[in-house]
């Protein structure tokens, strides 16, 4: 009976130390309660946990029994303490010791239990029996490697004397076995007082196991040792009871077998984020800079556990990582002006496994810059009566730091200005949002024509900054506009413009050219034409007695000036096409003018001229059509009676009204005179044939020259000598849909241009009279196609003698005659000397749209029209006649290089009859 209640003893400690340790595990994962203490006899004792902040037993105190037989070596219980939470436990090893330092060093016969360091197991290192009943003792858990921070309990082991039958020596016995392998446990159950020699098999029987798994993982054999069927994972459970019967007929007997899976390196370390976030200000190292770990994680335990950091990408030689901690930190500053961001991958590894992390470093911005303002320049132009209050531009300046406030001001000298004495308080700057604006007092005047320069200063809480501001105020005004012109610059473009300091360069040489007291330059504005970029712009000019040049004299001047204006600017200058009245919508009874102004709109180009940046606001004038009657009107009608409806042209002449509200005679080839008059099929002598000076001599030819009356002199008003580059100019006409074109020519040469009438850019419509080959070339072009006729004279007209041309051009039809061609004189030469030309159907104008001055000889400009085949002339031209109109020396806008008379008349006899004519 005695060994059968000692059988049952020991079942039942066994049976309560699972209890024991279920309960514990419980209470762990449900909180921190203190467990209920479980008692074998009345000899137990409750001992208080000494809990850490955070780790802790799984129980106050241990209770077992042990019988006096045990062996040594067994292990009589295992104490075991867990972190309260996962995370704070995170690559972090507990160790186990006995308290009591004088316990530790003890020798066996003093003190028979040692504690496993690394398990908490108690463990018999000398025979108990025939010693005292019970011991009693404290365990204490600690952090490996760190003194601070321990957790106690309690051990009461009571030895049992009772005499052993048949029992395991130990109620609780510890194997390991490696996780991922499968096979033998290394501990060994084996009952003591079995008869080996009985015929009674000794049978094992596993009756529970704790955790359950299906299927079972655990198997014993009749050697008593546990096997393992599959791998086991130490990460999903670390510790498996096992509960074994052993029996030999009658004697039974039950122990428990805590199997301990030990750790691989199987598991990659992890990071609690696919993406971990910093903030950190510029300027500050990552150390300092608060959280910035890059902390990962690992299942496993131990030197398995331990990882390593590294960073693969993105840290630009700035950032680095301690390879242990995972601190970040930088040797040099990071600067929020150049990065904003770092992105970096991050690599975790543990033995060969491996992770990777996404770290983003958001740098914050401190003042730690001065703004940056640099010298500027500023054209401001706009409407007078709106220019005080105008709000000018804000000063450019630029703060690489967003946490600094700006505030603007007016820099001052010692005496208190800001700037020139004269231009106080016209400018004045916003403190707050830095915007330049003009007095306001400065209104409703006149000719506003400011030049100032003022230094501005900038302050952002921390920093100052200033520079110098030159600015140029305009008031464009009417008057201003309506006088102003508009020229093209070829393949360029604002930016361009305004950065070869295109402004100055452009106002500086066309004052010098016209000498002007002033130009203003009022806008600029880019196009796109002709497959390239071109600039259009507009200004006026003031003369020395404050009136403005008008449009057709700085025109004039830059078409004879092209060539000097190109190579003082270092621009391809050209007149703008601004002829609104190239339509014609207006009626016989009004005439059409072009008017300009101002547009409400302005329009502003922005660049940088090495370090100062050049602001110019323009204001683009606004070209318009308009008809208005000649003298007077109406009720609005125009009602004046026209020249032509008393029908003055005789011998069926056509009749047709010049812009300054006169008329002239188209006459039919064998008629002349205002009225068409005379007849010239005799080619006698007729009234008005010769200037003033001049008197008619019938020639026996048939034919009559002009010679100078010996009483009065000659002027030699009418006759020109042009060498080769001189040219004459002659005013053009306002209206060009009739023309009658008479002159009188003698060279030797073979080519040359006797008159070029066309536009400034040398484009669209034209006429030209040329000599090619000694035959007399007129070429136009009065819309699409480029006309051309050729008219001659038997032996050609460059022998010297004085040759006669005269053009027509009325409704699209061109008439050239050569010498007073008649019928018969066509007939008998094969060459002719008159010819037409009609002007191309599909042409809805019916005149030549032309602006230039009459041009005779060469053409002022070195690049001419390549339309035509000659740029120059050498030789005589006299008796100019337009329109019915004589024209002399008093009349030309220009003459360059040309001399009165014809020179070679003088030592040619053969070629004139009175030498006074031409001296």
């Amino acid at each position: 009976m005695a060994t059968i209640f000692s059988k049952l003893g020991l079942g039942l400690v066994a049976l309560l130390a699972i209890i024991c340790i279920m309960l514990s595990t419980s209470s762990t994962v449900n909180g921190d309660e203190e467990p209920e203490l479980l008692r074998r006899d009345s000899r137990a004792v409750r001992i208080r946990n000494k809990k850490s902040t955070k780790f802790q037993f799984e129980q106050n105190s241990y209770e077992v029994s042990v019988s006096a037989t045990t062996e040594v070596g067994a292990t009589i219980l295992a104490t075991s303490a867990s972190f309260k939470r996962a995370k704070s436990g995170r690559g972090k090893v507990l160790n186990y010791r006995l308290k009591n330092s004088k316990m530790r060093k003890a020798t066996a016969d003093v003190f028979p239990f040692k504690v496993t360091k690394n398990t908490g197991e108690i463990i018999l290192r000398a025979p108990i029996g025939n010693t005292t009943d019970e011991f009693e003792f404290k365990v204490e858990a600690y952090v490996a490697g760190k003194k601070s921070g321990t957790a106690v309990t309690t051990v009461l082991i009571t030895v049992d004397n009772t005499p052993v039958s048949f029992s395991f020596p130990s109620s609780m016995y510890h194997g390991y076995i490696e996780e991922n392998i499968y096979g033998d446990v290394n501990v060994t159950l084996r009952p003591i007082g079995y008869d080996q020699f009985s015929d009674e098999p000794l049978v094992y029987e596993i009756v529970e196991i704790l955790p359950e798994f299906f299927p079972v993982r655990f198997g014993i054999d009749q050697n008593g040792v546990v096997f393992v069927r599959y791998p086991l994972d130490r990460e999903d459970v670390q510790m498996y009871y096992i509960t074994v019967d052993a029996s030999q007929g009658d004697n039974r007997d039950r122990t428990m077998l805590v199997v301990h899976v030990t750790d691989q390196n199987d598991n990659p370390p992890y990071f609690l984020y696919d993406q971990l976030r910093m903030t950190v200000y510029e300027n500050v190292n990552l150390t300092y800079a608060g959280n910035t770990f890059v902390r990962a994680y690992d299942d496993d335990v131990g030197e398995n556990a331990e990882i390593r950091y590294e960073i693969l990408s993105g840290s630009l030689g700035l950032i680095y990582i301690d390879p242990k901690r995972g601190q970040l930190y930088n040797y040099v500053d990071l600067d929020y002006e150049k990065l904003r961001r770092i992105k970096l991958v991050v690599a975790a590894y543990s033995g060969e496994l491996s992770t990777t992390c996404k770290v983003f470093i958001y740098l914050r911005d401190l003042n730690d810059n001065p703004p940056v303002i640099n010298d500027f320049e500023m054209f401001y132009n706009g409407h007078p009566n709106t220019l005080g209050g105008a709000e000018v531009a804000k000063v450019p300046v630029r703060d690489v730091d967003t946490t600094g406030i700006l505030r603007f001001g007016i820099l001052v000298d010692e005496s208190g200005h800001s700037g020139r004495s004269s231009d106080q308080n016209i400018i004045q700057v916003d403190s707050t949002t830095g915007m330049i604006r003009i007095n306001p007092l400065i209104q409703n005047t006149e000719d506003v024509d400011i030049h100032t320069e003022l230094g501005i200063y900038v302050f952002d809480g921390v920093h100052a900054s200033s520079a110098r501001c030159k600015l140029t105020i305009t008031g464009v005004t009417t008057q201003m506009v309506e006088n102003s012109v508009s020229a093209h610059i070829l393949n360029t473009t604002e930016d361009k413009f305004l950065r070869a300091d295109g402004l100055n360069s452009l106002r500086n040489t066309t004052k010098d050219i016209l000498g002007a007291s002033s130009v203003t330059i009022f806008n600029i504005e880019e196009f796109f034409a002709n497959d390239s970029h071109m600039l259009n712009v507009s200004f006026s000019a003031r003369k020395s007695n404050g009136d403005f040049f008008t449009p057709v004299e700085i025109l004039n001047t830059m078409y004879f000036q092209k060539d000097t204006i190109d190579t003082m600017c270092g621009f391809h200058i050209s007149p703008a096409e601004e002829d609104t009245c190239v339509a014609e919508m207006c009626n016989k009874r009004q005439k059409c003018v072009t008017r300009k102004r101002l547009r409400e709109t302005q329009t502003t180009y922005e660049t940088n001229v090495g370090d100062v940046l050049l602001r110019f606001f323009g204001i683009p004038p606004l070209i318009e059509h308009w008809c208005e009657c000649r003298e007077t009107k109406t009720n609005g009608k125009c009602t004046e009676t026209s020249l032509c409806d008393s029908q003055p042209c005789l011998n069926k002449g056509m009749c047709y009204e010049d812009e300054n509200g006169g008329y002239g005679c188209i006459c039919l080839k064998d008629y002349t005179g205002e009225n068409c008059e005379t007849s010239i099929v005799t080619q006698q002598c007729f009234p008005g044939a010769c200037g003033p000076d001049e008197e008619c001599e019938n020639l026996p030819t048939g034919s009559f020259h002009c010679v100078c009356r010996r009483t009065s002199g000659c002027s030699n008003k009418h006759t020109w000598y042009f060498p080769q580059g001189a040219y004459l100019a002659l005013p053009s006409l306002s209206r060009k849909s009739t023309m009658k074109i008479s002159l009188q020519f003698s060279t030797y040469s073979s080519s040359g241009l006797l008159l070029y009438l066309g536009r400034y850019s040398f484009m669209y419509d034209f006429l030209a009279l040329e000599i090619i080959r000694s035959e007399v070339s007129l070429t136009f072009n009065a819309g699409k196609f480029i006309m051309r006729v050729k008219v001659g004279t038997p032996g050609g007209v460059s022998d010297g003698r004085w040759h006669t041309v005269e053009l027509t051009y009325y409704e699209k039809v061109v008439q050239v005659m050569l010498d007073g061609c008649k019928q018969g004189d066509m007939e008998q030469s094969n060459y002719p000397c008159a010819a037409y030309a009609t002007q191309a159907l599909d042409v809805t104008r019916w005149f030549l749209d032309v602006n230039t001055p009459f041009i005779m000889g060469s053409l002022p400009v070195q690049d001419g029209d390549s339309r035509i085949i000659n740029n120059d002339f050498e030789g005589c031209i006299k008796d100019v006649y337009i329109n019915n109109r004589l024209y002399s020396s008093d009349d030309t806008i220009r003459n360059k290089n040309t001399e009165p008379g014809c020179p070679w008349y003088k030592q040619r006899p053969d070629l004139h009859v009175n030498d006074d004519t031409f001296s």
